[in-house]
């Protein structure tokens, strides 16, 4: 394994072709060659994390992808949430995708603008198990080019208590990118070719969001905290990290 880089009180490896050094008050992360090689950060539990970069364009050939791993109460490993930007086999557009198997039923995407929402849309889950990766926003480069400047998460119980006195328990995950671009939502969210909803909207932060529901008794075994994420911002140039910021 890499030798970890420690910044901000968090441990980052690198993984695959990357690198990455300290430089002035942060990291430079770079070497991308495929869809694997970027970082894995260990985020310790933490409840919220945010990671900020200089602003960087992602084009054609990139694919910027992040995975968010928790470790459950019987200490297994398991990736709950996934989402990558990548284009359309035609070049016209770019395509933000999540991997609909990690998602509740469904998934919500919002974009907001100067901290206001712009655009809101609820998409279900896919009923075929065999469309893992669904295509839930398209990203329109005919207005402006997609940036991205940071990544985030936020992982959140809520314990409810029914008139039985049962109890369940409803993790709700929260993960986006900021940096800029025009959105279009789909219509209805698809594997390949999906068709474009109304209306187009610049966004400086996108957001997805979905819960899972569990028993009091299962929710312990079956879930954990967000311990790890896998950063594989596969980009024509370097990143520069300049900060990166948590809770426990």
């Amino acid at each position: 394994m890499a030798t970890p880089v420690n910044f901000k009180g968090l441990n980052h490896y690198t993984t695959g072709n990357a690198t990455l050094r300290s430089e002035k008050d942060g990291l430079i992360l770079e070497g991308f060659k495929n869809s694997f090689d970027g970082i894995t950060i260990e985020t310790n539990g933490a409840k919220q994390w945010e990671l900020t970069f200089n602003p960087v364009e992602i084009k054609k050939e990139d694919v910027f992808g992040i995975s968010y791993n928790v470790l459950d109460g019987l200490k297994r490993g398991k990736t709950v949430a996934q989402y990558a930007i990548t284009y359309s086999p035609d070049g016209k557009y770019a395509y933000l995708a999540v991997n609909s198997r990690l998602e509740g039923d469904k998934i919500e995407l919002i974009g907001m603008k100067d901290g206001k929402e712009v655009m809101k849309e609820v998409y279900d889950k896919p009923e075929d198990l065999d469309c893992n990766w669904i295509v839930i926003a398209i990203l329109v480069l005919a207005a402006v080019s997609v940036v991205a400047s940071n990544v985030d998460y936020e992982n959140e119980r809520t314990v409810v208590t029914h008139p039985n006195g049962t109890k369940t328990v409803t993790v709700r995950t929260k993960k986006s990118f900021g940096g800029g671009g025009v959105v279009q939502p789909v219509a209805k969210a698809a594997g390949t070719k999906p068709e474009p909803g109304k209306g187009e909207f610049p966004f400086d932060h996108l957001y997805i969001t979905s819960e899972r529901c569990y028993t009091e008794e299962s929710a312990d075994e079956l879930d954990g905290p967000i311990s790890q994420v896998i950063f594989t911002p596969k980009v024509s140039e370097q990143i520069y990290i300049t900060d990166e910021v948590y809770r426990i």
